[in-house]
């Protein structure tokens, strides 16, 4: 969320699905849209908590979940001290600010295997371009990902029908065509679920075949 929309969280943003599915409504925000953000056990506790605290002097105004007493703009501002402090207490030195917090999350939902257009919902973008500038791509990324497309490659489909062995009783130019047609698609799948054979070899017996098929159905009357 955007900090400001943490700031105008209502006091009942937390809403059940049914099950284990828990979202928090996330109020209009920056580009005029809300949304519903799927949550975990953890922020579940938390809100749980805040719910709690918000109880407690000075207490949050009806309509918010957090206190603001002195108005939103300078809940803003506590929020961003009470970060900055946090980061001083972990040793970091550099200057974080709460908009890094929705970078960092992107770029986690990316390599945790959430899709574009699901990233867009949940960071509340109207476009992927948009979406692509909160995402670091890091050569591990890409390791990651080539090496899986390799693991699952798209050429893995089903392999056509075995060539029946028995003769038929009638031979037809369109049946023989049709057979060496079948061979090459065979062969082709073959080679490519079988890095391990010579695909040189493979690649010359292919283009073999499929000459003698050009050559075939030119003499076809």
């Amino acid at each position: 969320m955007r900090i400001g929309e943490t700031a105008d969280l209502a006091a009942d943003c937390l809403r059940h699905l049914g099950g284990e599915q828990w979202v928090v409504h996330v109020p209009v925000g920056k580009l005029h849209n809300e949304r519903w953000t799927p949550v975990d056990e953890e922020a579940r506790s938390v809100m749980a908590r805040l719910r709690f605290l918000r109880t407690l002097p000075p207490a949050a105004p009806p309509d918010f979940l957090l206190p603001r007493p002195k108005g939103s703009h300078v809940l803003c501002v506590q929020l961003r001290a009470a970060l900055s402090a946090a980061a001083t207490d972990a040793g970091i030195t550099a200057h974080i600010v709460p908009h890094q917090m929705r970078h960092t999350y992107a770029t986690t939902m990316l390599r945790a295997g959430v899709s574009l257009p699901a990233l867009m919902k949940l960071l509340g973008h109207r476009t992927a371009n948009m979406t692509l500038r909160y995402v670091e791509i890091t050569q591990k990324d890409l390791q990651r990902e080539f090496l899986l497309a390799q693991s699952r490659p798209r050429h893995l489909i089903p392999v056509p029908a075995p060539l029946l062995l028995a003769d038929p009783p009638t031979v037809e130019a369109a049946g023989i065509v049709e057979r060496l047609s079948a061979t090459i698609r065979v062969l082709d799948l073959y080679r490519q679920q079988n890095p391990a054979v010579s695909d040189q070899t493979l690649q010359l017996l292919l283009r073999r075949l499929v000459r003698i098929r050009t050559a075939f159905q030119k003499v076809i009357p």
